[in-house]
């Protein structure tokens, strides 16, 4: 099971999307909470030393969908396809949910055995959470509501990310 965790207030304010669309990196960025992402940071570690995790990642540049994507091609084991769904916020674009980026923010994988623990342990420390969806298959799909917006296979992630900076200097 995928999870996501943390104050999830992504924005695209400073994003590497805001940056490739605009080429600025200009905009006021949100105050960091900095005592939440403490708290939260705090829980994951406890998390990884109770050895109950398959994987962690954050959320970083490019946001979700690139965490995502990255987590499914990690080169030291086998490519895992996923299958997510994405709650709709009435205060959070389609655009923000993929691309956004926040402080604090990470992507869990937790296998069935430690879920429950998992999940109380997140609640007991009253850290938010939210399921993405379940580890599986040859690509990664995502939906919203009952729209799929995103259908890729794996092996075209593969061949992106490991050939897109050869790709980009036209090699």
């Amino acid at each position: 099971m995928v999870y996501l965790v943390g104050a999830d207030d992504r924005t695209l304010v400073g994003s590497t999307w805001h940056h490739t669309k605009s080429g600025e990196t200009t905009g006021a960025l949100p105050q960091a909470d900095l005592k939440t992402t403490k708290k939260t940071s705090e829980v994951i570690r406890e998390l990884v030393e109770k050895e109950l995790l398959a994987s962690v990642d954050v959320v970083g540049g490019g946001g979700l969908l690139v965490t995502l994507a990255k987590q499914c091609i990690q080169k030291n084991r086998a490519n895992l396809g996923l299958s997510a769904e994405l709650k709709e916020k009435s205060n959070q674009t389609l655009t923000q949910g993929l691309f956004g980026e926040a402080l604090g923010v990470f992507v869990l994988s937790v296998d069935t055995q430690n879920e429950t623990r998992m999940v109380e342990l997140l609640d007991d420390k009253k850290v938010g959470f939210c399921k993405l969806g379940t580890v599986g298959g040859s690509d990664l799909s995502i939906e919203v509501g009952s729209t799929r917006v995103v259908d890729v296979d794996l092996k075209v992630i593969n061949s992106i990310w490991r050939n897109g900076f050869r790709k980009s200097l036209d090699l």
